[in-house]
């Protein structure tokens, strides 16, 4: 867990995650650029944005941050459980 956006990157920089859910919505450091800076030291892990925002309204923000994939709040433990199975290799 991370606080903030800021955070989220120090953690995905020290240490290896099978995937991260990133919620769009932080403080200090939104979820998308939290993303972007992410995929400049780490191309391969996979990050899922958590956001109350509808795919349609989303457009092409996910490739363009280098988000693989999002849940719309509030989801239920299937959804989570489909969209991991979908990335976690």
């Amino acid at each position: 867990m991370a606080k903030d956006g800021l955070e989220a990157v120090e953690k995905v920089k020290n240490d290896v995650f099978d995937t991260v859910l990133m919620d769009i919505n932080m403080p200090n450091m939104n979820g998308f650029d939290a993303s972007k800076e992410i995929r400049t030291f780490n191309k391969v892990v996979p990050i899922i944005a958590l956001t109350a925002s509808t795919y349609d309204t989303l457009g092409d923000q996910l490739s363009d941050f280098g988000i693989d994939d999002a849940i719309v709040k509030p989801y239920d433990t299937e959804m989570l459980l489909n969209a991991l199975i979908r990335h976690i290799h």
